[in-house]
């Protein structure tokens, strides 16, 4: 009876018309993952799906996660077997010096099979379950009796605001990882996508990513440049990531970094906001996406390594300032947002204005037809590319 439900849901996923219809890559590989799930549903989860605070990081050392209520994770070891723990140490992110933040709500641990471990949390502040519809997940590389968290990456975001996730249990098996997650009394089972689980097994790099590169401009001079605007797929389908270096002489508000907008204000738009700050637009001639990332994103006369993602599938949109994932800090509950509209083609004008502003030293500007992973961003800045 076991086997004739596990075949019959099969069918049911793969589906059973008699004249198959060609798929995108984009649905075979839900359908993989969808088989994949079937088989481990079958063979029974490693373990029972319960939350984990702590892990062993060897020499007989526990290490231990826990909420604070000052919007931080804190962090505690055992040599004892957990008898007894040392005073809390806020966690940080090993890179930038910068404290993890998290809800009023119990982090998760989990040890990997390479030797690290992944924290999972929600990288806000916020004192209510506004943040619950993303989770977000940190690579810990254990050195000594301590762990460096890398920056993090989202794992999972709900596809209604509404959603919310308590947050999950992890597990590696056949080779991938997986989350099983509850909403309520529902559970569900979700498979960790290759390019967000790299950085679960490696550091980034000093390379630069070129899959899915429309765009790549060097050293634009003073006062902007026109160029030919590069076919972006429809938002909605994958997602967009606008990347630059630049040298901002002051902090003007309102000067165009992209614009291929036409005049009823269909397109992409990147410009300076207040506070050091950038505002996104996107428009269909439909629905339409605005969104200012966190503020202090440069330094008057420094150069900086800025970000912008965009992830139409997830409508998850964040920013990445030096290497830095931006989590709203002390000044807001978030440092990225959600999206519900559906933004299909944001291809309006034939041509768009990079840097158009004298005060603007644009030394690199990329454009990628999909969301970068936070690892690949960090990459592209180390290579100096």
């Amino acid at each position: 009876m076991k086997n004739f439900w596990i075949f019959a849901a099969s069918l049911a996923l793969l589906g059973c018309a008699s004249a198959p219809s060609e798929k995108t890559r984009a649905q075979m590989r839900a359908e993989k993952a969808d088989s994949d799930a079937l088989m481990i549903l079958a063979d029974g989860l490693p373990n029972a799906p319960v939350p984990r605070d702590s892990i062993p990081i060897g020499g007989g050392v526990l290490y231990r996660v826990e909420k604070s209520g000052t919007g931080k994770i804190f962090s505690r070891l055992s040599s004892d077997g957990g008898k007894t723990w040392s005073e809390p140490s806020p966690l940080k992110y090993a890179d930038t010096g910068r404290y993890i933040l998290n809800p009023n709500s119990r982090p998760q641990i989990f040890a990997l099979p390479n030797g690290s471990a992944v924290l999972l949390f929600y990288n806000n502040t916020s004192d209510s379950y506004d943040g619950g519809n993303v989770i977000w997940g940190s690579a810990g590389r254990p050195v000594g009796s301590e762990i460096r968290w890398s920056q993090p990456q989202p794992l999972l975001v709900s596809k209604s605001p509404e959603k919310k996730y308590s947050l999950p249990f992890f597990f590696s098996k056949n080779g991938s990882y997986w989350l099983f997650t509850r909403n309520g009394k529902r559970g569900a089972l979700r498979k960790v996508g290759a390019n967000a689980a790299k950085f679960l097994d490696s550091d980034p790099e000093r390379t630069l990513a070129t899959r899915g590169m429309l765009l790549n401009l060097k050293n634009i001079e003073r006062g902007g440049r026109t160029v030919p605007m590069p076919r972006i797929p429809d938002v909605k389908k994958r997602g967009l990531t606008v990347e630059f270096t630049a040298n901002f002489e002051n902090a003007e508000a309102g000067v165009p970094i992209f614009d291929n907008t036409d005049a009823q204000g269909k397109g992409l738009k990147v410009e300076t906001a207040p506070g050091r700050a950038f505002s996104v637009y996107l428009n269909d001639g439909v629905s339409q996406f605005g969104w200012t990332t966190d503020a202090g994103a440069y330094v008057p006369g420094k150069d900086a390594h800025i970000a912008i993602v965009i992830d139409g599938r997830s409508k998850l949109a964040m920013s990445v300032y030096d290497g830095q994932v931006c989590d709203g800090d002390s000044a807001r509950p978030f440092g990225w947002e959600t999206f519900y509209p559906e933004i299909s083609s944001v291809n309006a004008s034939g041509s768009a204005v990079v840097a158009r502003g004298f005060g603007v030293d644009m030394k690199r500007f990329r454009i990628y037809s999909r969301p970068l992973s936070v690892s690949e961003i960090i990459s592209n800045k180390n290579s100096g590319r």
